[in-house]
């Protein structure tokens, strides 16, 4: 048993730290004693860098600023500066790589997801300067780039369907962009592109007509709209109806024609004023009218719709 002199009670030995400096071979204070003291000068010791925003490095005894040190839970942050850590870092790595490769190895087996989810977090917070730096390693550094095309060269074989899905949500998300880029490369390489394209479809004549056939066997409407934009764009009409906007009008309309109400046959869009007397290609002058209906309204001009129906429908 021994008496703390700081709380001023008996406590037994395994509650005092081992100091072989003092007689009895424990420390003078309890641990918990200890604790706090230690608690406090710690809390003093942040309060005095905070207040003095930076201290002293214990390397290399230059002071310098707070943000030049790293985080730490004791004061706030480590004893040496930023330089002198990575210059340790360093030194161990070059005395040693093997070593330092295998403990790096073992530390990213054990910590993956926690180490991907900083990268993903840092590379949000700084897109565009991790994008600038990639840019210029890839363009300075050979073997760099060399690494890079073998490893994405690999991965897309591994993972092909991962690959073609991001690609595809890529460009859907950039369309104009990709827009731009093709026009640019087929302006620069238009006659290799040519040459390309003559040579390719006799070659593959079969699947591309089995691939043309099967798209458009799945993709009705937007056949029949690229069958309209075709015809009024022989006629130099400037206004074209999209598929979205088809699919809205044979929603409003109900899915039936117009002119006999059937519901059990397919609808064909019909222009109100037909193309050859000026009529336009937009949505304003379509009409949902079945195959038979649509052939025999011919040439006339015809109007099948409700106008209210059809101010709300314009109007959304």
């Amino acid at each position: 048993m021994k008496r703390c002199p700081q709380c001023n009670e008996n406590l037994r030995d395994d509650a005092f730290y081992h100091n072989k400096a003092t007689t009895t071979g424990l420390s003078s204070w309890c641990k918990e004693c200890t604790k706090q003291k230690i608690g406090l000068y710690q809390k003093a010791r942040s309060e005095r860098i905070i207040i003095a925003g930076g201290k002293t490095c214990s390397r290399c005894k230059v002071w310098k600023p707070a943000n030049k040190f790293y985080p730490h839970n004791r004061d706030g942050i480590t004893s040496r500066c930023k330089d002198c850590t990575k210059d340790d870092a360093r030194q161990i790595l070059r005395d040693d790589p093997d070593d330092c490769h295998e403990k790096s190895h073992i530390y990213y087996e054990h910590n993956r997801e926690h180490i991907r989810e900083v990268a993903r977090q840092r590379r949000a917070r700084h897109s565009q300067e991790c994008n600038e730096r990639n840019r210029q390693h890839y363009a300075t550094d050979a073997d760099f780039a060399d690494r890079c095309k073998k490893q994405s060269q690999e991965y897309r074989q591994k993972y092909p369907d991962k690959v073609k899905a991001s690609v595809k949500n890529w460009n859907e998300s950039h369309v104009d962009y990709v827009h731009q880029t093709n026009l640019r490369k087929y302006i620069a390489h238009r006659e290799e592109r040519i040459a390309y394209n003559r040579a390719y479809y006799p070659a593959h004549k079969d699947a591309i007509v089995a691939n043309n056939r099967k798209w458009r066997h799945e993709h009705p409407d937007e056949r029949k709209a690229q069958n309209h934009r075709r015809r009024c764009k022989k006629n130099e009409s400037s206004e074209h109806f999209t598929v979205a906007q088809w699919r809205a009008m044979l929603t409003a309309f109900g899915y039936r024609c117009l002119r006999c109400g059937r519901t059990d046959s397919k609808l064909t869009p019909d222009h109100v004023i037909p193309i050859a007397f000026g009529g336009s290609n937009g949505i304003a002058n379509i009409q949902p009218l079945c195959f038979s209906c649509n052939s025999s309204k011919q040439d006339t001009i015809a109007d099948y719709r409700n106008p209210r129906m059809m101010q709300e429908l314009l109007g959304s």
